[in-house]
């Protein structure tokens, strides 16, 4: 399972649209919402048993790379084994991060909305 679910992460194209970003928000603030999270930084800290949440929530694909890497950006702090579960991610993060940069104000919009 483990395998399966690493080989289908590396086989994903680098893509960030707005669209992507703002349903992974709608899943983490409807998350949180029912969850009694009350901060970004609070679900951005919170594990699923052994690992971060938001590898949980990625895994599951019910949030997408791009916004993984803006929880990273915002202080998320992951282990050895969370980035394991990640290697789209980590083969991807720069460039997935440029185009993050390029992004900035319709970040600070999603991130307030959060």
């Amino acid at each position: 399972m483990l395998y399966k679910t690493k080989d289908k992460n590396e086989k994903r194209q680098v893509r960030v649209t707005k669209e992507k970003l703002i349903e992974s928000a709608k899943f983490v603030k409807q998350y949180m919402r029912d969850n009694e999270i009350l901060s970004l930084q609070e679900y951005i800290d919170t594990n699923d048993g052994n690992q971060k949440l938001a590898v949980s929530h990625y895994l599951k694909n019910n949030i997408d790379a791009s916004f993984f890497v803006f929880l990273i950006k915002k202080g998320m702090k992951l282990s050895d084994t969370d980035r394991s579960f990640i290697p789209y991610i980590s083969a991807n993060y720069r460039n997935i991060n440029v185009m993050l940069n390029e992004m900035k104000s319709f970040l600070s919009k999603i991130e307030k909305r959060l």
